[in-house]
Formats: structure tokens, sequence, C-alpha cells
């Protein structure tokens, strides 16, 4: 491939690019403290693909990671968070696909999570689709691997055996100091003191704040999706997703459903979660009414 016809190839990786990474600046606002230490983008350049081409064996085009991103967080419990921007990307846009997600630990130490994403149309702007990829390291991993490549990957020097051994250790050492910091983050918004007023809603915060109000789990998927429900309708803290669940009026409104299915024997699909019920219902008391006046009628 020329020069030339690679720099027009690789245009749509880099208006995608610049699309995911504005996104992801919007999806990191609403959010709240989402541990986003860096966030690099690059398209490789002509001999580096080149390279790589000839090193394995297959034609440019078909390289995975022409275009990359590159986006480090503070510990695995902001990956999964992570995880979810991408997977919701892919949801509402047929022209952006995830192909593969996968943990990555290799033989040398380096450690990251990644994922092969697939971009065409709206995307790219191009009738010809390409492919992205996404590291997702944590600061941890993310350390192992900026020394690796000053000592290791790509380094001029050499090493025996033993030297590699010890350095894998390093690796080792920091996966474990990587779990403790994902395990002490848990417990830190599981447990600790909240200044609800001041504290803003976040993933782990809503999590905490349902189990407290409800007594219900809610997976790290649907706390993303609900966080940025939340704070679009001004449940942005904590103190006022608390005031939310807390109202006399849905309370009551919940009580009449679930006395109503005690009554009748009839189990309803929306006493099954409280906090789909809210959700449901918490902005239009007056849609409630009508339905369970409904329901009452046998309609």
């Amino acid at each position: 491939m020329h020069p030339d016809a690679y720099a027009r190839f690789t245009r749509p990786h880099t208006r995608v690019l610049r699309q995911l990474v504005l996104d992801l600046e919007f999806f990191v606002a609403d959010i709240n403290l989402l541990g986003v230490f860096s966030v690099e983008s690059r398209v490789k350049t002509f001999n580096s693909a080149i390279a790589k081409a000839e090193r394995i064996q297959i034609p440019i085009d078909q390289l995975q990671d022409i275009g990359g991103l590159r986006i480090v967080v503070a510990t695995k419990n902001d990956v999964m968070v992570l995880m979810e921007f991408f997977r919701r990307r892919a949801d509402i846009s047929k022209d952006l696909k995830i192909l593969k997600e996968e943990p990555v630990a290799r033989a040398s130490g380096y450690r990251s999570t990644h994922l092969t994403a697939e971009f065409s149309g709206h995307y790219s702007r191009s009738v010809f689709p390409g492919k992205l990829e996404i590291q997702i390291p944590t600061i941890f991993e993310h350390a192992f691997n900026f020394v690796s490549h000053s000592l290791a990957y790509k380094s001029p020097l050499s090493h025996d055996k033993a030297w590699l051994g010890w350095f894998r250790e390093v690796s080792d050492a920091l996966l474990a100091v990587d779990e403790l910091a994902a395990s002490l983050q848990r417990d830190a918004y599981g447990g600790g003191t909240v200044d609800a007023s001041r504290a803003p809603l976040s993933v782990p915060l809503y999590q905490r704040v349902v189990r407290q109000e409800f007594g219900e789990e809610v997976s790290t998927s649907d706390a993303v999706h609900s966080v940025a429900w939340f704070t679009d309708r001004g449940a942005d803290t904590v103190a006022k997703l608390e005031a939310f669940f807390r109202d006399d009026e849905v309370m009551r409104l919940w009580q009449e459903f679930s006395d109503y299915e005690a009554l009748s024997r009839r189990k309803l699909a929306l006493t099954t979660s409280k906090v789909t019920f809210w959700m449901l219902f918490g902005t239009n008391v007056s849609l409630a009414r009508e339905l369970l006046a409904k329901v009452r009628s046998g309609e």
C-alpha cells in the first residue's frame, strides 16, 4: 500500500477516534467520580503499520489496531464502568460493533483489558468499515506497561531468563496491589461516611443508596444507565436521590399496588423492584394512579 493510499485509508479511523473521545468526555462528566487518569488516541504511522503487517504476515487493511484508544483508570471497578460506555455506544448505534472484549495477561507481565471494535457508516463517514483496538488498563497495569516499554518490550536491551522472571514478579506484585485498591474502593463507597448533600451521584454511590433505601442490589450495567437517567432529571447528588426515593406519595402508591396484589392474589410485574417502580412513576404519579384504577376495574 502506498503512503497516500494509507492516508486515505486511515481518515475514517481519525474521525471515529475524535467522536469516541468526545462521547467519552460527556460520559465521564455524567457518571461522576469515575477514576479516569488519562485518555490517549493514535493512528499507526505508515511505517509502523507496514512493519507490523510484515511481521505477522497479513495485509495492512486487516490489522485490528490501525486506530488505538487507551484509557487509563484507577481500578478494575472503573474498567467495568467504562466497558458499559462502549457497550452502550454499540447498542444505540448500528455503525459501531464490539467484536471482542477480553482481559489480557501475557507471559511478559503485560496486563490490560482490550476491546476490538468495528465501525462504519455514521461513525466513520466512509463506506468502508474499519477496526479499533481499545485498551483500558488500570493505573497499576499502566505503570508496569510503561516501565516495560523502556526495559523490555521493543527495547534494544536483551535479558536472560532470570532477569525476565524477576521483572515478571513486578507485574505480579502490582496485580496484588491492584486487587487491594479495587477492594478498598468498593469498601470506601459501600461503607464510608458520605456527605450526602455534596457527594455527586456516581455508580457505586447509586448502588449504595438503592441498597440502603430498598434493600435491592443493582448491577454495574444497570447502575451506569440509571446514574445518567437520574442526573438528567436533576437528582445529581446522593441527597437528592435519597429525597426522591423517600417521596411519600410514591411510597403510598407502591403500598397501594402491593395491597392490591395481596387482596386480589394477582402478581403485578410493576412491584418486582422498588427502584424500577420509582423510575417508572416517581416523575409521573398521575400515570401510576390511572394504571392502578384500570387494574382495579379489571381492564
